[in-house]
């Protein structure tokens, strides 16, 4: 009975300890310095933006690489990878069916929605 009466007395005031939590929040969120390629560090958020700018632009780029041609693509060079059986190759030709969909949608956990979970 006193925690939750505390809480009505302080919880949602602006004391210095909310405070502190939101300024700690800001700073994980925002990205206050960054080492750039030749080891030197800059606080200057209009470079650091140029920086992240620039990075992500060359990380998806396209390459020069001719998908057309398998020796030109690592992903079919791996020996982990093996190709599907004619059965399979069949199984996943054609169009989706409502019933797969259903059947897939049921299948899934309570709360749980299609995607990836990172």
């Amino acid at each position: 009975m006193r925690s939750k009466a505390r809480w009505v007395e302080y919880g949602e005031k602006n004391t210095r300890y909310f405070l502190n939590l939101e300024k700690k929040k800001g700073e994980k969120e925002n990205i206050i310095k960054m080492k750039l390629k030749h080891e030197t560090e800059t606080e200057d958020q209009e470079i650091i933006q140029g920086e992240d700018d620039n990075f992500y632009r060359a990380l998806y780029e396209s390459s020069n690489i001719n998908i057309e041609t398998p020796e030109s693509n690592t992903f079919f060079e791996n020996e982990l990878i093996k190709p599907l059986s004619d059965e399979n190759a069949n199984i996943c030709e054609g169009k989706i069916t409502k019933e797969e969909c259903k059947k897939a949608l049921n299948e899934m956990g309570i709360g749980k929605s299609p995607g990836s979970d990172f």
